[in-house]
């Protein structure tokens, strides 16, 4: 896929939705399906996850349609974690709604947000490309009880681009640049 100039992945990340550029966004004439992934520190069970739309008043391309997919490790095979259509995001700027993810016990350490329809604007018209504004895992720690989300440590667009990350659980993210393109 082709990223929209300065809207990396990263921005989906950076726990901030200030303005129209602070959110990951496909570029321009690309099309659906797209996907974004985030490699976490550990293997943790996804209990929710919170996508926020981008915070633009016409042009905010949510998702309509989506899987949240988790990696099996020691298969390689991805499990569907929960999968939604949903028209809640239609016409809403910076808005942020939370999703619970299917029962199961199974750790994971690469998750992916998997995009097949999006909204183009306030009518509900379809969009071809996607944005994001944020996302945030919520997730378990490993002995089992819930933990504010961790920062992922690296997260990759469809085509392979990835973006490395550091940060402590006490800070927000920072993304390192350097393999970002």
């Amino acid at each position: 896929s082709q990223i929209h100039p300065g809207l990396g992945p990263d921005k989906a990340f950076n726990g901030t939705n200030t303005d129209a550029g602070d959110c990951w966004h496909t570029g321009a004439g690309t099309n659906v399906p797209q996907w974004i992934q985030a490699t976490l520190q550990d293997q943790r069970r996804i209990l929710a996850y919170s996508i926020t739309t981008r915070n633009e008043t016409i042009n905010i391309h949510p998702p309509k349609a989506w899987k949240l997919l988790g990696k099996d490790e020691s298969t390689g095979q991805w499990d569907e974690l929960d999968q939604r259509n949903w028209d809640g995001f239609k016409g809403r700027q910076n808005m942020t709604e939370r999703f619970t993810t299917n029962t199961n016990s199974k750790a994971y350490r690469t998750v992916r947000l998997f995009v097949e329809q999006t909204f183009k604007d306030n009518t509900g018209n379809p969009g071809s490309y996607v944005a994001i504004g944020k996302l945030e895992f919520e997730q378990a720690t490993p002995a089992g009880p819930t933990s504010p989300p961790l920062p992922s440590t690296e997260v990759t667009l469809q085509d392979g681009i990835t973006a490395t990350m550091t940060a402590s659980s006490q800070q927000d993210p920072v993304f390192s640049p350097a393999n970002l393109f």
